[in-house]
């Protein structure tokens, strides 16, 4: 799958996973912060959805969390030595 994959290649190249949390970590503070600010309301559309739901205007992929809530996941691929968790690794993979 994607995320064996970008298990074996962090092994490959030494990316830990402290670096692989601290970057997950800023990323979505950015995020957070560029629509709080509103930097990106020029680019998203609204997209109406079926009756029962809600239209969707804005990213629902955003977590800011911590340093040490995302140390105590476990990896979400490589149950041994996996370093990519459910939260440092894409929202929709596999």
């Amino acid at each position: 799958t994607m995320g064996q994959d970008c298990d074996i290649l962090a092994a490959k190249y030494g990316i830990t996973r402290e670096a692989q949390d601290e970057f997950c970590l800023r990323s979505h503070q950015l995020s957070s912060n560029a629509w709080e600010d509103g930097h990106l309301e020029k680019e998203v559309v609204t997209v109406s959805m079926p009756p029962k739901f809600r239209p969707v205007n804005q990213d629902n992929g955003i977590r800011v969390s911590s340093l040490e809530k995302l140390a105590k996941l476990r990896p979400a691929f490589d149950k041994k030595y996996g370093t990519l968790t459910a939260a440092n690794s894409s929202f929709l993979t596999d």
